[in-house]
């Protein structure tokens, strides 16, 4: 491992160390992690990187898989009084839009994998999946990735 791997590592760790000292003094709360299913990388800029994993994109597939991980483990962690939630959407966005117009056939083939043939709407969609979550009406869900995606990614 790198030395800025390291460091990387550790920032996360003291900043989970804090988020837990915080959570615990309230000693209840819900934690959401919204984390997309695209990439954003320069090669391969907003190609989808299923659970499963894909070709080409395992650094990318590998971080995912962590959030999702990361999300189970803080969940047993610090339930009963804190619910971890990942949220992995398809939505416009204005990097979308532009990745688009970089790619003109990459619309069609995301959409293409999209039983729903479109993307969501960020506030609407996305936004209020994320307000359930966040609210008392999901207070039995924990350590759960939600993907609000369309059904564009299969099952795991």
């Amino acid at each position: 491992m790198s030395e800025e791997t390291v460091l990387v590592l550790g920032c996360q760790n003291a900043a989970v160390r804090r988020l837990a000292g915080a959570l615990a003094a309230r000693l209840d709360g819900v934690v959401h992690n919204a984390t997309s299913s695209l990439s954003s990388a320069p090669v391969r800029l907003v190609e989808v990187a299923p659970p499963e994993g894909k070709a080409q994109l395992a650094p990318y597939a590998g971080v995912k898989a962590m959030q999702r991980g990361m999300a189970r483990a803080l969940a047993r962690e610090w339930g009963p009084h804190v619910r971890v939630n990942c949220l992995a959407p398809l939505a416009t966005s204005p990097a979308m839009e532009a990745a688009f117009r970089g790619d003109p056939g990459m619309k069609a083939r995301i959409l293409g994998r999209n039983p729903l043939r479109r993307l969501g709407d960020p506030v609407a969609e996305i936004g209020a999946t994320a307000r359930f979550l966040l609210s008392d009406d999901a207070s039995y869900i924990t350590g759960h990735t939600l993907m609000v995606d369309g059904g564009s990614c299969p099952a795991t």
